[in-house]
């Protein structure tokens, strides 16, 4: 499922591997999931960026994961 336009208003994350969390308004709280190290830096990096300017995103939501995204 596809959320689109929409912005991120928090990030959470601890030093477990690959375990982040991101607030999407209107959506709430949703698991970041990548199948591998350099993939999930990636997508964390995208949604720290968006938050940090305020960018709309589209997230696609798969079992309650976040499993690819795009900022705009």
């Amino acid at each position: 499922m596809w959320h689109s336009n929409v912005k991120i208003s928090g990030v959470w994350a601890n030093d477990q591997d690959r375990n982040a969390f991101i607030y999407l308004v209107g959506v709430g709280w949703r698991k970041l999931k990548a199948d591998t190290d350099s993939a999930f830096l990636a997508m964390l990096t995208q949604c720290l960026a968006a938050k940090t300017g305020n960018r709309p995103v589209n997230a696609n939501e798969n079992g309650g994961m976040i499993t690819e995204v795009y900022v705009f």
